[in-house]
């Protein structure tokens, strides 16, 4: 390796010593030394060299040629250098007395080598060479095909190096080496020596005690390299603080091949102190070296307080679960190990856990007389097993009885031998929500309301033997889904949520008190209630329970909500239904239980809509959506929470009455209805005997008007007027104001009574008929209900009229005064009011009666009759005049002149220039008359004529109602004018009204035979549905509002 130094040429220039920079022991002593020299040449000298060996005493051991920059030397056979001496070296230039100084060499390796490696430090150890002791010393780490010098350090037998794993490879096996150094000198390596690096790991540690002395079992996985006896350093620590001191023990081979080694505690070590973290570390070691430590194991010092043992029954296996405290002193995560032993204690089963609970599965049976032991384990590190065991209890008690009220869980169990109480549990969903321990063999829980299931455990001290068979709480109260009331008087009460196998118990209450109880058969949910205990004069309510009965074991459920039995129904149902909307009003029930009320509409027996509820005793139900084909219906009962009452008779939606027609193109008309539909039918009239002699002549049998004779069935009715549907009938209309075909079919019918002998009251009873119930236009109203011909001046007086003339005097201011034309003439006077009435005479005909005081009196009073001469006659001059003879007669007509007097006239005693009143014994005189008067003719017939002197009009009136107040109005006066004069008329557009409402009185209509038998109800009448709003905008409601009034027609206006 020198060689490479040496150049072989020389320079001749004065000789100068070289600067040694490097001698190295290549062999030791004492065979073969070989040395090996580097130096530099200084001046401009550079050879030859001599190298020089020589002992302390200057003794040679031989020289060798160097060369520029250095040489080797090796020593001689012969003479060979001595382990144990001491040398230095010379090294000569050309001339012998230029040389440097004697320089120290090392020629002996240090010796007992030992390593020591901490995972990131080797710490090397050795001793020195024979001889001379270096100053220095340099530590080499070797692998397998590399090497790691470090620089020299001071020699005290000792030192440390850092490998580098990128220089040595980690997967090859480390030597250090160590060289002695004096100055330049370094003296030859050490043999190596090996560095061990395996982290052992303890795989499991346990504890046992015997004979008063506490042994822990360390087992660590064998690796590459250990021996069946492997030496491990032992440490314990205590936080990481060395507790005692680390002791080298040989390990034990064991089945799996890993090495277990037994480390003894020293007397009066065990037990630990608390409050420390210890842990077991294990180093690899043999003579020379001592590997790196393993992580360190922690290790409990002591044993867990078991708090509680817990049996559960399996399906195959048995299990405890048993739950430990941590020990004191233990800071850190940590398990338990547990063990089911016999009374030998030896252990049938045992199991471990990474926490302080768990269970120990064994086979049934196994348990009986056993206990249970218990251990702290940390990792894998089992302590010492408590001598603290706890006997286990491996009996069930037995449900006898569980009672839920609601709110409480009461049970009853049999008792278990060695008990000291029982736990009763309550569960829901899996989980406990209550439990209590019991003394006995009863006990009761408030629980809150859930799925529910009881089981009751027999416990002593610590510990918990298996539950009882878990039994389900019956938590539900069954539901009174519906109360029924039945046609027979009985009430059918339906219970639900009855769980299949259980039996239904139910109980009638008046008010608190008991009046029934009964327990159904299973799956027989319906209770029937007797109409004997249904007595208006209780106050009745029905609840129920679900009961479950085995031979071992009865369960019975909470009572349901007590469902009141209304049995009183609401009283004066009223419906309102104005085409678009059903107001319903009623009378409550009078029992204090009701909560509101269901209001139903049907169609035959089917709801037409969802019901309604309310809490009030009215209620608007939109039924725009209704068809108007349905037979609808009203139903109003009442209820009490979710639970129906008996309820009120059904009451008609569509109400029969009078209606409006919204047609467009035809003449605005009233009409009857029957139904929603609005569809014609044959209206039927009953009426007495009209005749003073029966006709034997065909009864009228037209397309307006049919007049037939009653059956035997309508007695004591004897004719039916039919106002028959169908085409040409009274149900056509066009846009004539007064049909022709109806106007004529009425004169002809009139006629043909009056010519057939019919009797005055039986005519007036006809028209009547038809003013009231025929469908007719508005302009028909005042003709057929009131006689009032506009057109041609007349009006046929009927009973129920009022007559209100108004009388006029006349002004004469003589002709002196300029404007005496203009002033001269008739003035107002008064006004008198003339009511018309049925009177009969003294041979009990009857007759129209303008007063029923004086049309008494006159009979026994003589009032001359005006005698006509050329057609003029005598003046009325007020009521007196129409009791004259003659005048008091069946039929009466006002008739109209067609020209009145001028504001300057002084009258006329002609009848037919004044509003005369024409009255005859028939009909046929009075047109008779009538016709003659329009004529100017002098011949008034049969009739009897009367006018008032002067200029005096007769306004012929009817009374009506005004929200209760009667009020005289005129014939032909409408709905509208009344509403003029109360400032409440719509605008004319197109609005549904509301807040009005008209009945008209029907008169002396009948048409239903079966009055004979229920009555003539004198105060009924039939509403006119001016408020009918099947929509918002329809066809000039204007219209309806000028429908005429007729005697006794009510109008209510809301406020």
């Amino acid at each position: 390796m020198i060689d490479k130094f040496i150049d072989e040429g020389f320079t001749m220039s004065t000789p100068s010593p070289p600067q040694v920079t490097l001698i190295s022991c290549l062999t030791p002593a004492p065979t073969n030394t070989t040395l090996q020299f580097v130096w530099l040449p200084t001046g401009d000298y550079t050879g030859p060299f001599t190298i020089i060996v020589q002992d302390s005493a200057g003794n040679p051991y031989g020289t060798s040629a160097g060369g520029t920059f250095g040489g080797s030397w090796t020593a001689s056979p012969t003479n060979p250098l001595s382990a144990s001496g001491s040398y230095v070296a010379v090294i000569q230039t050309s001339d012998p007395n230029i040389a440097t100084d004697k320089i120290p060499i090392l020629v002996t390796q240090f010796q007992t080598i030992s390593t020591k490696f901490d995972g990131t430090t080797v710490g090397v150890a050795w001793s020195n060479p024979p001889g001379p002791s270096p100053t220095l010393a340099e530590i080499r780490l070797r692998a397998t095909a590399a090497r790691q010098d470090f620089p020299p350090i001071q020699n005290f037998g000792a030192g440390t190096a850092n490998p580098n794993p990128a220089i040595l490879p980690p997967t090859q096996a480390w030597y250090a080496m160590v060289a002695p150094v004096v100055g330049v000198a370094t003296g030859p390596w050490s043999a190596p020596s090996p560095i061990l690096r395996s982290l052992p790991v303890v795989s499991s540690a346990f504890a046992q005690i015997a004979n008063g002395k506490v042994t822990i079992s360390l087992i660590t996985p064998r690796l590459t390299g250990y021996t069946d006896t492997q030496q491990f350093v032992v440490s314990l620590y205590a936080d990481d603080v060395p507790y005692l001191p680390a002791v080298t023990l040989p390990s034990t081979k064991q089945a799996d091949g890993s090495c277990r080694i037994d480390f003894v505690m020293p007397d009066n070590t065990w037990p630990l102190p608390g409050g420390f973290v210890y842990r077991f570390a294990l180093r690899q070691a043999n003579a020379t070296a001592i590997g790196t430590e393993g992580v360190r194991q922690p290790f409990p010092p002591a044993a867990p307080y078991v708090t509680a043992i817990n049996y559960a029954i399996g399906t195959t296996d048995d299990s405890i679960l048993v739950t430990t405290e941590r020990p004191p002193g233990i800071p850190i995560a940590s398990g338990a190990y547990a063990a089911l032993v016999d009374s030998s204690g030896a252990v049938k089963s045992s199991a471990t856990w990474p926490r302080f609970a768990g269970s120990v599965k064994f086979s049934k049976g196994a348990a009986a007389g056993a206990s249970i032991a218990a251990a702290t384990v940390i990792g894998v590190a089992t302590g010492l097993v408590t001598t603290d065991t706890i006997p286990v209890l491996s009996l069930q008690p037995v449900l006898s009885s569980v009672r839920f009220d609601g709110a409480t869980v009461t049970a009853g169990w049999s008792a278990v031998a060695g008990a000291a109480g029982y736990l009763m549990t309550i569960m829901s969903d899996g989980q406990s929500v209550a439990a209590v321990n019991f003394g006995g063999t009863t006990g009761a829980i408030s629980v809150p309301h859930g799925d529910l299931s009881v089981t009751v455990t027999a416990i002593a001290d610590r510990s918990k033997g298996p539950p009882s068979a878990s039994t389900p709480v019956i938590v539900d109260p069954p539901n009174i889904s519906s109360v029924a009331f039945n046609n027979d008087g009985t009430a059918t009460v339906t219970f639900e949520n009855v769980p299949a196998n259980a039996a239904l118990s139910y109980e009638v209450l008046d008010g608190e008190h008991p009046i029934k109880t009964e327990t159904l058969a299973a799956g027989i949910v319906i209770a029937t209630i007797g109409a004997n205990l249904l007595g208006p004069e209780r106050n009745l309510s029905i609840r129920g329970y679900a009961v479950v009965a085995t031979a071992a074991l009865t369960s019975t459920g909470p009572w349901s909500i007590a469902a009141p039995l209304l049995n009183k129904p609401p009283s004066q149902v009223a419906v309102g239904f104005d085409g678009r909307n059903a107001t319903v009003s009623w009378q409550g029930s009078p029992s204090p239980l009701v909560t509101g009320y269901l209001v139903t509409i049907l169609n035959g027996s089917v709801p037409a809509k969802p019901p309604v509820g309310t809490d009030n005793t009215s209620v608007s139900i939109d039924c725009s959506d209704l068809p108007n084909t349905g037979n609808y219906t009203v139903v109003v009962e009442p209820k009490a929470g979710p639970w129906d009452g008996k309820s009120a008779a059904p009451v008609a939606l569509f109400e029969s009455g009078f209606y409006m027609s919204s047609a467009a193109n035809v003449s605005p008309n009233i009409f009857p209805s029957l139904g929603l539909d609005m569809s014609s039918f044959d209206v039927k009239i009953y009426l007495p005997d009209l005749f003073t002699v029966t006709p034997t002549v065909p009864l009228p049998d037209g397309p307006v008007f049919k007049l037939a004779a009653a059956g035997a069935g309508d007695a004591p009715f004897v004719y039916i007027l039919t106002i028959p549907k169908g085409a040409g009938s009274a149900w056509d209309f066009a846009q004539q104001p007064v049909r022709p075909t109806v106007s004529q079919a009425y004169q002809a019918l009139m006629t043909w009574l009056d010519t057939n002998q019919a009797t005055g009251s039986g005519v007036q009873l006809v028209a009547q008929a038809i003013g009231r119930m025929m469908p007719q236009t508005f302009a028909e109203t005042p003709l057929y209900g009131c006689g009032m011909d506009a057109a041609n001046g007349i009006v046929d007086i009927r009973a129920g009229l009022i007559l209100r003339v108004e009388f006029e005097a006349y002004q004469y201011q003589g002709t002196s005064n300029p404007y005496a034309k203009y002033l001269n003439g008739f003035v107002g006077a008064n006004v008198s009011s003339y009511e018309v009435g049925s009177t009969f005479d003294a041979n009990g005909r009857w007759l129209l009666g303008f007063d029923s005081f004086l049309s008494g009196i006159s009979q026994y009073m003589s009032v001359p009759k005006p005698q006509p001469t050329s057609g003029q006659l005598q003046g009325g001059a007020g009521l007196p005049d129409l009791f004259f003879d003659g005048f008091r007669q069946p039929y009466c007509r006002v008739v109209y002149p067609g020209t009145f007097f001028g504001q300057g006239d002084s009258g006329s005693p002609y009848p037919y220039y004044n509003v005369a009143l024409v009255a005859a014994a028939s009909l046929g005189d009075v047109v008779t008359a009538t016709n003659n008067l329009r004529q100017h003719s002098a011949d008034f017939g049969n009739a009897a004529i009367l006018y008032f002197r002067g200029r005096t009009m007769v306004t012929v009136c009817q009374r009506v109602w005004i929200n209760g107040a009667p009020l005289v109005v005129p014939v032909g006066a409408t709905v509208g004018n009344i509403l003029e004069t109360l400032g409440r008329r719509p605008p004319l557009m197109s609005l549904p009204l509301t807040d009005l409402q008209l009945m008209r009185a029907p008169g002396p209509i009948v048409t239903n035979s079966g009055v004979a038998v229920t009555g003539f109800g004198v105060g009924r009448s039939m509403p006119v549905r001016l408020d009918w709003n099947t929509t918002a905008i329809r066809n000039q409601p204007h219209q309806w509002l000028d429908l005429p009034l007729l005697p006794g027609d009510r109008l209510t206006i809301g406020d």
